[in-house]
């Protein structure tokens, strides 16, 4: 038995935000360059829709994946981490799933990164990673059961 879990952001408030954000941006670029009459402006024009589309599609097409096994804790989160990360469980001190508030306690939603933290989150709850070394990951879930059943069978001892 293992703990598989795959999260994107499906946030359909973010998502108009962009769009609509992206087109009052476009729609001033496209107005002063017809304005100037500038006709060397469309490069310009169809650089920022291609550097707006790409940026689209890297946040909103982004996903992350979890996999608690006999190993211990993976994850990647394409496509920044391509790669299968793995914490060990011999390196982990301790666990812990609780409430997290994405905005306030990591400053977003994404990958998250601090000195003495990072993290994958993408919604509301988490799993709390407080490795030997006293550097912790987190890790949402909307699978919290799953996770919490999957940790217990594997190290309970670790679970807050």
């Amino acid at each position: 038995m293992a703990f598989t879990e795959t999260q994107k952001i499906n946030q359909l408030l973010f998502k108009l935000i962009y769009i609509v954000s992206t087109a009052a941006t476009l729609s001033v670029v496209v107005g002063t360059s017809i304005v100037s009459g500038k006709t060397t402006d469309l490069f310009l024009i169809l650089g920022l829709v291609v550097f707006l589309v790409i940026i689209y599609f890297l946040v909103f097409d982004s996903k992350a994946e979890t996999r608690i096994d006999t190993v211990g804790i993976s994850y990647r989160y394409w496509p920044l981490i391509r790669e299968w990360k793995t914490i060990p469980w011999q390196n982990i001190e301790k666990l812990e799933i609780k409430k997290i508030n994405p905005l306030s306690d990591y400053g977003g939603w994404g990958y998250r990164f601090g000195q003495r933290s990072k993290g994958i989150i993408l919604s509301k709850e988490a799993l709390i990673i407080t490795r030997k070394n006293a550097k912790s990951f987190t890790i949402s879930t909307k699978k919290v059961q799953q996770m919490r059943d999957e940790i217990k069978h594997k190290h309970a001892e670790l679970l807050k």
